[in-house]
Order: C-alpha cells, then structure tokens, then sequence
C-alpha cells in the first residue's frame, strides 16, 4: 500500500503540500486584568451617603434605604474619610454565590475625588 501512495503523491506533487488558509474572525472578548476581575464596568452607579465607619478596606455607607458595604481596598488610606461626612461613591454592583456587594472606583468626598481604579476596574497606586 506504501508504494501506491508514494506514486499518488509524486503523481500530484500539490497533494503532497498542505495548505492552510487563515481566516480572519473579530475577536469581541476584552481581555481583562486579573486585578480588575471583580469589577464590572457595564453595572457602575454611585451611592450617595454618610460615612458610618471606614476600616479593613471596607467603607460603611448610610444611605436612605439603609446600611452598605462598600469594597475600597487595603491601600484606601484610613484618615481619608470620617465618620459623619457625605460622600458619592462611584461604584459597581458583583456578587458571587452567596452575596452581593459594591467595588468603589471613585470616592468623591469635599476635599476632592479619590481614584481607586481606573476605568477598566484596575487598582491604582494611591
């Protein structure tokens, strides 16, 4: 059998060839930071409200329909905010298998605005 296909190959020397023809498909997938994994750009919305307490990287917010948490991260210096002042939080919604909470880009408070992530959710240095 080895020697018929030799002779088909030598035969058609354009079969012996592979040819590859590349198609060109639009991609549509963002490729994301894994830093920036828990945050969802599409469901940001802001949060008005009064600082109950800001520690471990979570900043409580009283607002008209009651108590959240807010994620702001570890580096969200401590005396950045205090208890008793407004702010608007620029924030989006996740949430996994048990619960839901917000992720803060921005807190915007009197004294100025703190970014904390960038557009696409990445961290900042602060």
């Amino acid at each position: 059998m080895r020697p018929i296909l030799m002779l088909v190959l030598l035969a058609f020397p354009a079969m012996a060839q592979a040819t590859f023809h590349s198609v060109q498909v639009p991609c549509s997938v963002r490729i994301r930071s894994p830093l920036a994994a828990d945050y969802d750009p599409g469901s940001e919305f802001t949060l008005e409200g009064t600082v109950l307490a800001a520690h471990g990287g979570v900043l409580n917010l009283r607002l008209p329909m009651g108590v959240v948490k807010v994620r702001v991260g570890s580096a969200f210096p401590p005396d950045a905010v205090r208890p008793g002042q407004t702010v608007v939080v620029l924030a989006a919604r996740t949430q996994d298998d048990h619960s839901q909470w917000f992720v803060a880009r921005e807190v915007r408070r009197a004294e100025g605005t703190l970014v904390l992530r960038d557009a696409q959710g990445v961290p900042v240095q602060l």
